[in-house]
């Protein structure tokens, strides 16, 4: 089942198992033994999920419930640039993130503005 699963995330972030596994830095034969049924560490289940914008629920039970969820604030659905931004934005230190998040509510305090003034 993880295996499958493992697909079925790849394919919807555009990707394939063998090219995630590289990204992340695990080696590819990891997908061989999967295939075969092996079971993956959790270390390597929750930087699978987190690379690929899924719940390790949905990697290991098949849940479909696999993208983290910001309806709440009106975001149903990413494109390729904001999952690939989000891919990113994973793999920097925290006080890299805290810099840009910053940077980025500035630049959208600035679009505000300028929209305001059109």
């Amino acid at each position: 089942m993880f295996y499958e699963q493992l697909k079925k995330a790849c394919k919807q972030n555009g990707t394939t198992v063998t090219a995630t596994l590289k990204k992340i830095g695990i080696g590819t034969a990891n997908g061989t033994y999967w295939t075969n049924g092996s079971a993956p560490s959790a270390d390597i289940v929750i930087k699978l999920s987190e690379f690929l914008n899924v719940t390790t629920d949905y990697l290991l039970l098949g849940k479909e419930e696999n993208t983290i969820s910001l309806q709440s604030e009106g975001i149903h659905q990413t494109d390729g640039r904001e999952q690939e931004l989000l891919r990113n934005f994973r793999l920097l230190p925290d006080n890299q993130k805290d810099q840009l998040i910053g940077r980025v509510q500035l630049m959208a305090e600035q679009a505000a503005e300028t929209r305001k003034a059109v």
